[in-house]
């Protein structure tokens, strides 16, 4: 395999990770804030 596409694809997969954990933190967040207006 090329070094350059292996680097490539290896950072487009941290990026993914990055995104899905910010997205789920942010998904937590909003249950959390609703759960506190809603009780």
């Amino acid at each position: 395999m090329d070094y350059n596409l292996a680097s490539v694809i290896g950072i487009l997969i941290f990026i993914y990770m990055q995104k899905f954990i910010y997205y789920r933190k942010k998904k937590v967040e909003f249950f959390t804030f609703l759960f506190l207006f809603f009780s």
